[in-house]
This record gives structure tokens, sequence and C-alpha cells, in this order.
């Protein structure tokens, strides 16, 4: 494995700090892609992470697996995404701009 990949792994390894699952977990039936198309019913990831290389790490990885993937850029967004899109798994970080992964995933739960 190239250098850089062992080190992208070894990020991923210290960064998952938590990983929330909705208290309503039950998606819907059909989900939209980020196109609205309504015909893809892979698993939905939500990743909620202030760097860009983590996303695009992810993005890479998943790109060949049977899950989707969706991505937020801070604890406000989010939020909004995973109430709209209702996603199977949420990854996040706790120390997020604007709202941080703790009051985030209370949030989430509370809705």
């Amino acid at each position: 494995m190239p250098y850089q990949s062992q080190e992208a792994l070894g990020l991923i390894e210290n960064w998952g700090d938590m990983i929330c699952t909705p208290s309503n977990s039950e998606a819907p039936a059909t989900k939209a892609d980020l196109n609205g198309n309504t015909a893809d019913d892979r698993p939905l990831i939500l990743l909620i992470k202030d760097s860009k290389i983590i996303h695009t790490f992810f993005g890479n990885v998943l790109r060949e697996s049977p899950y989707r993937l969706i991505s937020a850029y801070d604890g406000d967004e989010g939020y909004r995404i995973a109430i709209e899109r209702m996603p199977d798994l949420i990854m996040y970080d706790i120390d997020m701009p604007h709202l941080n992964g703790y009051e985030m995933c209370h949030q989430i739960k509370e809705t």
C-alpha cells in the first residue's frame, strides 16, 4: 500500500470520534440521490467533517461500495441534511464549526 494510503488510513482510524444513528433510524423505502433520482436504494451515509481530505478519502473508498455518501462540512449543514435525507449512518467529528458534534447529535435525536 502506498505511503499516502497508509497515512490516510491512520487518520481515519484516529478520527472516529463518534458514530450517530438517528433515534428514528428507519429510512424511507426510496431515497433521492444528489441529483434527485430515486432509483438507488443503497444505504446512505452522511459524513460531517470540516476536512476536505477526509471527504475525498471516504468518497474514493466508497465509490465502488454498496453505499452512497453525502457530505457536510459543519454541524449546521450536517443537521439540516440529516433531517432532510434521513441517512442510515451518520459519521461526524466532535469539534466542528457552528454546531459541535455533541449538540448536533442531541438535536438529531430530539427531532
